[in-house]
């Protein structure tokens, strides 16, 4: 089942590991982005790991995407627009380099953008 024209729930596909943290297939974590910019969310970061015998391996060389400097965009349809192009540009060359990895997707909401808090620590809603 896919996620056009749905809310982003959990899937059964994805692999859970540790705290509440899901990793995705880059293909999976490519219509999510895509889902998102249709639902006018932000994903703001992005980590790229291997899983093996259970337990998260960091991409080597360490791989992680941070675009929370499009928050300070004038406008949240430019914050969605930023982030959203720069993780699926991100997500195109992961896998043409690695296909194998998986990614966990770091989310933002208009409600958070709108109330400022996110200056003052760590932004977002983890997969």
């Amino acid at each position: 089942m896919g996620t056009t024209g749905q809310r982003i729930e959990s899937r059964e596909d994805q692999k859970v590991v540790g705290r509440n943290e899901r990793y995705l297939p880059l293909q999976e974590a490519t219509r999510i982005v895509e889902e998102c910019s249709r639902q006018g969310i932000a994903v703001i970061g992005m980590d790229f790991v291997h899983i093996q015998a259970g337990k998260v391996q960091p991409r080597i060389p360490i791989n992680s995407a941070d675009w929370s400097a499009f928050l300070k965009e004038p406008r949240w349809q430019e914050v969605v627009a930023q982030c959203n192009a720069a993780s699926l540009r991100a997500l195109e060359r992961e896998e043409r380099e690695d296909p194998e990895q998986l990614c966990s997707l770091v989310f933002f909401r208009e409600e958070e953008w709108t109330t400022g808090n996110w200056s003052h620590g760590k932004p977002g809603i983890s997969t």
